[in-house]
């Protein structure tokens, strides 16, 4: 697969069209894993991915090696977005991040996408960039690509909190 061969989306295309069971999600996070198995550098900052178990969700979660923050990755296939994340259980630790706004949305900006500063309850916070883009499996290696670039560019972030504690 990949350069001398079909893509990975070329592969989970021709499965998709062999199942009965049209709910993607599954064989999106299958190939994002193995995907992500294949990049030294996510490997390196996240782990090797592919031994996961299946994945039927909207998201995945990646640890940052804290237990008050971690990492997620987005597949909306219903509303046509991808993205990645900060999820903090701590609300201190989200304030932190705040001050720092400026250095932390530059280091997302050429990410493209809307970064977005939620604060959905009194017990957490998140920092989201979301990409609404087409989602149809033709498109995946792409999105892949993005996802890890987010996913790493989200750990680079966090790491902004360790040199400011």
């Amino acid at each position: 697969m990949g350069r001398k061969g079909p893509s990975h989306s070329d592969v989970r295309v021709g499965c998709l069209v062999k199942t009965d069971n049209l709910d993607i999600k599954p064989v999106f996070w299958e190939g994002f894993f193995d995907y992500c198995a294949e990049r030294p550098d996510f490997v390196g900052a996240y782990s090797d991915p592919s031994d996961r178990v299946e994945n039927k969700g909207w998201y995945a979660t990646f640890g940052l090696g804290r237990h008050d923050v971690h990492a997620t990755a987005y597949f909306a296939p219903r509303d046509s977005w991808v993205g990645v994340d900060l999820w903090f259980t701590d609300v201190a630790l989200y304030e932190r991040l705040v001050v720092l706004r400026r250095e932390v949305e530059a280091l997302l900006a050429d990410l493209g996408g809307k970064i977005s500063w939620r604060e959905p309850s009194e017990k957490t916070r998140e920092l989201q960039v979301r990409l609404d883009t087409n989602v149809s499996p033709e498109h995946w290696d792409e999105l892949y690509a993005w996802l890890v670039s987010g996913l790493l560019r989200m750990r680079a972030v966090a790491g902004l909190l360790n040199t400011y504690n």
